[in-house]
């Protein structure tokens, strides 16, 4: 799964008191709010996460999409690798020549690159970003939440990354199934559909429960669920598996 292949940045596995809906009972005295910890409960400094970071292929930062905690760290881990670029801290960073890695988002589909492309060239606006990528009607959560990501990958000029397949195409598979896709929607599709193997399913069984609101708009049964999660894990692992090979 998505987890085994793609590590770029947009889903880290660490986890930021304060910041999760259910927080772990973590036995770690005298920590600060915005404070990083392990999956065992211990303080990891800054130099010590930015170790991590350095020494991975890929980083996965991950985000209730309703938790502007979660926008603030990703933001916070973005600017700590835009600073480790340059060798002099004090002088300006040139991404190309300092810091050749990409930004990956989930939240945009294949696409819409080429908008994502003219917005860090300087020829689309971030106000104007929103409508653009039909935001509102393709993701849907609050792009304020994310507006400060794309500005500072704008100011870097930070190659963007659009990691998903295009929401019409989910749509069409889940009341047509994928039979009903023509040539030019199925190249959107990823070479392998990998299947959440079986120690996931629990988790996205409770997904399907958590997702009610949107899913009765669509009306799947939890196989199409499975299926479409499995669709959507694959082909973002696939396209930040092509990029960074690339």
């Amino acid at each position: 799964m998505i987890r085994d292949i793609i590590k770029l940045l947009f889903c880290f596995a660490l986890l930021l008191q304060g910041c999760a809906i259910k927080s772990p009972v973590l036995k770690a005295p005298d920590l600060k709010p915005g404070s990083f910890l392990l999956y065992d409960g211990s303080a990891l400094s800054e130099s010590d996460l930015l170790t991590r970071l350095k020494g991975a292929q890929y980083i996965l930062v991950g985000e209730g999409h309703r938790n502007s905690c979660d926008h603030k760290v990703q933001l916070k881990i973005l600017k700590l690798l835009i600073q480790t670029c340059a060798t002099n801290k004090q002088s300006k960073v040139n991404i190309r020549q300092d810091c050749p890695f990409l930004l990956g988002l989930e939240m945009v589909s294949q696409d819409k690159q080429e908008i994502l492309d003219k917005f860090i060239q300087g020829q689309l606006s971030l106000q104007d970003l929103p409508q653009a990528l039909n935001w509102e009607n393709d993701w849907g959560y609050d792009f304020e939440f994310y507006a400060p990501i794309f500005k500072l990958a704008k100011q870097h000029r930070l190659k963007i990354i659009a990691l998903n397949l295009p929401s019409k195409l989910i749509s069409k598979i889940i009341h047509h199934g994928l039979e009903s896709l023509s040539p030019d929607e199925k190249k959107y599709l990823p070479g392998q559909i990998i299947p959440a193997p079986e120690e996931q399913k629990k988790s996205l069984q409770e997904q399907f429960i958590l997702h009610q609101d949107l899913i009765q708009k669509r009306k799947p049964d939890l196989s199409k669920f499975l299926l479409i999660q499995s669709i959507w894990d694959s082909k973002m692992a696939e396209t930040a598996y092509l990029w960074q090979k690339n």
